[in-house]
């Protein structure tokens, strides 16, 4: 069986990792707070490792995102190109090759 999300949805996903572990982080804080005691560790831990994962997936998407935009430009500026060099598209011509 193969994956079939997209670097967005891992980076959607480990949003929610990083939510979740920064709401813990903050109740640990708080609780720490009223009882006049410093924070554990453990949940500090929780929340950089979640931070490093969301921006690693993050960067991953957006990189993915603007290749696409990229691509997708390159694409119109050939077909413009050829619309007004009155010559068919590379892809008409691909498509008539394959009938």
């Amino acid at each position: 069986m193969t994956d079939e999300r997209s670097d967005l949805d891992y980076a959607i996903e480990h949003g929610r990792y990083l939510a979740n572990a920064a709401e813990q982080f903050l109740l640990e804080q708080n609780r720490a707070a009223q009882a006049g005691s410093l924070p554990g560790s453990e949940y500090w831990s929780s929340l950089e490792t979640a931070i490093y994962e969301f921006r690693k997936r993050a960067d991953r998407a957006d990189r993915t995102t603007r290749l696409v935009r990229r691509l997708a430009v390159i694409q119109r500026s050939r077909e413009n190109l050829a619309a007004a060099s009155g010559s068919p598209s590379m892809d008409t011509t691909q498509q008539r090759e394959s009938r």
